[in-house]
């Protein structure tokens, strides 16, 4: 479904399923109850296979896709790299995750610098760290998490509670040219 599901994957190309092209190759039903099974589970398998994205399904453009946050900004401002992007979601630890992706930050700034960071109206200066372990208890921190995103974090903590962010925060990394 074309929902804002896929907002956080990193891809180049879409590709929308022809359900009728599924039916035909499959030789199974369509029920407009169980797309699971009727046609994710045979395009999973056709995929697998290695048959052509071109027999079940059609490309379409990317603008058509739905993405629920915006792409972060990466822009130079008096003498300073500045990328603004925005908190998309505090996970259950209290882990503040951002649309900023690894990337943009590796280009900027090595593991064990300090980082200059606007979030919401709060300014900060984090050390940018490769996991939580390096960071001393109760200490606010950033990293890069598993999914590649921006992360700030409190070692032992709850870092979201702490600096009172539920998402759709705006956040500003700046970095000294």
């Amino acid at each position: 479904p074309n929902n804002g599901i896929f907002s956080l994957v990193d891809f180049k190309e879409a590709y929308e399923i022809d359900e009728s092209k599924v039916a035909e190759l499959s030789r199974l039903e369509i029920r407009p109850t169980f797309h699971a099974r009727d046609v994710f589970a045979p395009v999973a398998a056709f995929i697998e296979l290695g048959i052509a994205l071109e027999k079940f399904s059609h490309k379409i453009a990317m603008e058509k896709i739905i993405k629920l946050f915006s792409e972060p900004k990466i822009k130079e401002k008096n003498g300073r790299e500045i990328i603004e992007g925005e908190v998309i979601a505090c996970d259950a630890f209290g882990n503040i995750i951002t649309n900023i992706k690894e990337e943009q930050i590796r280009k900027l700034a090595d593991f064990g610098s300090e980082i200059s960071l606007q979030l919401g109206e709060r300014e900060l200066k984090l050390r940018f760290l490769k996991s939580y372990g390096y960071a001393e208890k109760g200490e606010l921190l950033c990293l890069i998490n598993s999914a590649k995103h921006f992360e700030i974090a409190c070692r032992e903590g709850n870092a979201g509670e702490l600096l009172k962010v539920k998402g759709g925060e705006r956040i500003i990394i700046s970095f000294e040219k």
